[in-house]
């Protein structure tokens, strides 16, 4: 390793069995398909897991082994995309029972794991109690969000108390992408409808929408972070702006800032999963390494090589300590 560091992982993902059980063979969404080992999330978005479901089940010993070669000190964990995505009942209490196995987890491996709420908003109430027990009961320091829930959106009217109750409880939001409903992802495939760019492409749309919505202007101390260098808002960013600025002559967007100013106050964007130095120097140009912290995405990616591309990039010591720990102290006391 060029530098000998903290570490902190905001991007790491597991499952249980007992959630592989539950959704086995299902009809609907999501479903995993036993034959060839396969999760089904909607439209196109069946990705196959054979090879990392070992990684995704280990939350104690070899999940430490793989973290310790790496170098990394802390990983805060999320469950990965499914529970938010089944019918209310039996999502409110597959959320409690993944959330559940994580918590028992950090109990015991304390000084190395961290937790993020995977919740169902199918039952907006059932939510916000299980968000507080996570909290309260785990000491879970965020809510995982996914950027679609079906038929739902982050910004509807009924999600703002979740965001509030994140606020109250002194956690954050780390929004994951999740496959896009809208038709034009269907027909080619995960490479448009997953990791290539559908995904990219619904958390972009859920921040720009929760922007646009005022609600960092009703909850100013709310913070957010997504992934995978900044999904594509270091690119947009100025273009939003402008149409922001036209935009008042439509009278529709409610937030008081220019979007860009967010960005300063309120979101926060980590490396994982985007192995592009230009676009990692994109997201570093625009927002400044304040606004940036480590993932991995593991084990969807190889946590080895997420350390060597942070390592190796054109950065100072001073910016890469802010990348992979001290700003993870100094905004999120982690």
């Amino acid at each position: 390793r060029i530098y000998l560091m903290k570490m902190i992982d905001f991007e790491a993902h597991y499952y249980t069995q007992d959630f592989f059980d539950a959704i086995a063979d299902r009809e609907g969404i999501p479903s995993f398909r036993t034959s060839d080992q396969s999760m089904y999330h909607g439209g196109d978005g069946r990705i196959g897991i054979r090879p990392i479901i070992p990684k995704l089940l280990e939350l104690g010993e070899k999940r430490i082994q793989d973290m310790d070669a790496a170098g990394v000190d802390t990983a805060i964990l999320s469950a990965s995309l499914g529970v938010e995505q089944l019918p209310a009942e039996m999502g409110i209490k597959e959320a409690e029972k993944i959330n559940d196995a994580l918590g028992s987890a950090i109990a015991q491996y304390s000084d190395r794991f961290k937790g993020y709420a995977v919740l169902n908003v199918k039952n907006i109430q059932s939510a916000v109690r299980e968000l507080e027990r996570c909290r309260k009961k785990y000491g879970f320091v965020g809510w995982n969000a996914f950027s679609n829930y079906g038929s739902q959106n982050l910004d509807d009217p009924d999600m703002y108390v979740l965001f509030e109750t994140v606020v109250n409880l002194g956690m954050f939001v780390y929004i994951h992408p999740t496959v896009p409903v809208a038709d034009c992802f269907k027909g080619w495939g995960p490479a448009l409808a997953t990791s290539g760019l559908g995904f990219a492409e619904d958390t972009a749309v859920a921040l720009t929408r929760l922007i646009l919505s005022g609600i960092f202007d009703r909850l100013p101390e709310l913070k957010i972070v997504i992934g995978h260098s900044g999904e594509a808002f270091p690119f947009l960013i100025q273009r939003l702006d402008d149409a922001y600025l036209r935009s008042k002559w439509t009278n529709l967007a409610k937030n008081k800032k220019m979007p860009s100013e967010y960005f300063g106050t309120n979101i926060w964007m980590t490396t994982s999963g985007n192995f592009s130095v230009p676009a990692f120097q994109c997201a570093y140009d625009t927002f400044g390494s304040e606004r940036i912290m480590f993932g991995t995405d593991y084990p969807m990616e190889d946590m080895i090589r997420s350390v060597e591309f942070v390592d190796k990039l054109p950065i100072s010591i001073v910016d890469a300590e802010k990348v992979y720990y001290k700003n993870a102290e100094k905004y999120f006391g982690l």
